[in-house]
């Protein structure tokens, strides 16, 4: 009624609507920074571009999707395989990005999660991977 709506017509088209927005969430996840640049720990290539969507079948047994986590602490302190393409060194360090995700997911003990569609929202300065933990 605010905007002159009709509640009628607004209820037709919202029941004769089948489809539905996909359902997103905030989550966190560990990216290795290089040169301004966020690149995927594990394989060195994939590049996470702020505001960029990204999509991957999430599978499960580790076979696909991106790997996130739901607090930024987790991410943070993830256990990691000893053999990664971009250790933390001189020009490389690790740091936390807070992430959009969406479409299929799959959960692990870990509390890691598999996700098929990441989309970065920014990075998180270690002040609030730190402010969180305590």
């Amino acid at each position: 009624n605010l905007y002159g709506v009709d509640a009628s017509e607004l209820r037709k088209t919202a029941n004769g609507s089948k489809s539905r927005a996909p359902a997103y969430s905030l989550a966190y996840k560990l990216v290795a920074k290089s040169g301004g640049r966020y690149l995927s720990i594990f394989d060195g290539t994939t590049e996470y571009r702020i505001g960029e969507t990204l999509h991957q079948a999430a599978q499960r047994d580790h076979n696909g999707g991106y790997y996130v986590y739901r607090t930024m602490s987790d991410a943070y302190h993830a256990d990691l395989p000893r053999a990664v393409a971009l250790p933390r060194g001189q020009d490389v360090d690790w740091v936390v990005m807070e992430v959009r995700i969406g479409g299929k997911r799959v959960a692990y003990e870990s509390g890691k999660r598999a996700i098929s569609e990441l989309t970065p929202v920014r990075e998180v300065p270690n002040t609030e991977v730190w402010h969180e933990e305590y």
